[in-house]
């Protein structure tokens, strides 16, 4: 049903500390923590013993204890420690996910641990660029995902949804090009000369004629990143 040899965002940085923290990604419960030395762990959320969520226990140091019977394990998914079962000591007992932390997201590998490459997690530079005021939250839709890139990837509904701020005729009138390859679609939409929608004419400070772009590029497995704008007609936008 996922594509899985992909990397998937998590969290922003900031989200996770040296405490359990909870995501459901394609369908399997991974709990995600810090170590004392920041480095990220990911595991399976089930403590093989019972069946528990690890995410229910607590970290200690650069291990987490599940919180039914003590059941302690690495960050490598080995059992450290189990209360009268000496035997299970050093067995790796809990599955584990490649995890990176890259452009102010924390990413998590569900797929072949061998494919896990970095260079492959999404291009989203301007997040963690010095250049760049970026920063952001997050936001629980209950929705089926796919239903957010299908709103991002297609800006026609700012037309009917947000008549009075980024919402013009124009959007609806202008030819849109799509181009894709093999991990990626974009879409782009140019509108030239036309009368700047209000939100951009509130905080230009003019009605004068603009050049208005929107180009819109989906990444696998579910990123959507959008480059939108506005520039005074005949500046040189394209």
């Amino acid at each position: 049903m996922f594509p899985k040899n992909h990397w998937y965002a998590v969290a922003w940085d900031h989200d996770i500390k040296q405490a359990p923290f909870r995501r459901t990604i394609c369908n399997e419960d991974i709990v995600f923590f810090r170590k004392p030395d920041r480095t990220l762990v990911a595991l399976e959320d089930m403590c093989p013993h019972r069946l528990l969520p690890l995410s229910a226990g607590k970290v200690h140091g650069d291990k987490i204890v599940c919180g039914y019977h003590g059941f302690t394990v690495d960050g490598a998914g080995a059992c450290v420690h189990m209360p009268q079962q000496e035997n299970l000591i050093g067995k790796k007992l809990v599955k584990t996910y490649p995890v990176v932390e890259k452009h102010r997201f924390i990413w998590v590998w569900i797929g072949d641990e061998d494919l896990a490459d970095e260079d492959k997690v999404p291009d989203l530079h301007w997040c963690s660029n010095p250049d760049w005021i970026a920063d952001g939250e997050t936001f629980h839709i209950k929705c089926d995902y796919r239903l957010l890139v299908d709103n991002l990837m297609d800006l026609t509904h700012e037309t009917y949804v947000h008549p009075t701020s980024i919402g013009q005729e124009e959007i609806t009138e202008a030819p849109i090009e799509t181009t894709s390859d093999d991990d990626s679609v974009t879409v782009t939409r140019w509108m030239r000369d036309i009368t700047p929608p209000p939100f951009w004419s509130t905080n230009l400070g003019s009605d004068e004629q603009c050049d208005r772009w929107q180009i819109c590029k989906f990444t696998l497995p579910a990123n959507v990143m959008i480059d939108v704008g506005v520039a005074p007609t005949g500046t040189g936008a394209p």
